[in-house]
């Protein structure tokens, strides 16, 4: 699946951006801080293709890194499987 942005010009030429709704789902660790983020196209399944994951690393509770599944930000993971994902 891909999310595509559709980038049509005004009549100056200007460049205009129209913006993708996603649904976005969170993961907590066990201190309650956010450590996963997936976002996904509206009625995108969990268990299904089409998720952006990053993961956010903490030291203490100040968060010090935000890495991408797979090293990049495509929407071509699961977000079921974000746990088992490789990040960089």
């Amino acid at each position: 699946m891909r999310l595509d942005v559709v980038q049509p010009r005004d009549s100056n030429s200007r460049t205009l951006f129209e913006v993708q709704v996603l649904k976005q789902r969170i993961s907590y660790t066990a201190d309650s801080m956010p450590e996963y983020v997936g976002l996904a196209i509206p009625g995108t399944n969990t268990t299904a293709t089409g998720w952006q994951i990053k993961k956010i690393t903490y030291s203490g509770t100040n968060a010090t890194q935000i890495d991408w599944a797979d090293g990049d930000s495509k929407f071509d993971n699961t977000w079921s499987d974000r746990a088992t994902l490789g990040y960089w």
